[in-house]
């Protein structure tokens, strides 16, 4: 039986899939704290949200989207995930 945190975690990831222009899929092994937080904040400034989240769902959320098996082909290990609501370029510019 999923628990209520990981419910809404899944809400809450659905609410951030369906509003995006484009999602990225990326690996942050070796990012330290301070190095993802202002990640954070930079993508913020751009209308985008930048998160870390359990595969599995992840997978749960893009699939009750629509997208099928998308997370599942993508996320391999550890994995964030970058939302883009208006400027997808930029953003990725930003974590590229």
């Amino acid at each position: 039986m999923p628990t209520s945190r990981k419910k809404d975690t899944v809400k809450n990831l659905v609410e951030k899939f369906q509003p995006s222009q484009a999602v990225v899929f990326t690996d942050f092994t070796g990012l330290t704290a301070a190095e993802l937080s202002g990640l954070r904040s930079q993508l913020g400034e751009h209308d985008s949200y930048y998160t870390i989240t359990k595969n599995t769902l992840l997978e749960i959320a893009s699939q009750q989207c629509g997208y099928g098996k998308m997370a599942q082909e993508f996320t391999n290990g550890p994995t964030a995930t970058l939302f883009c609501f208006t400027d997808a370029v930029t953003s990725i510019k930003i974590i590229y």
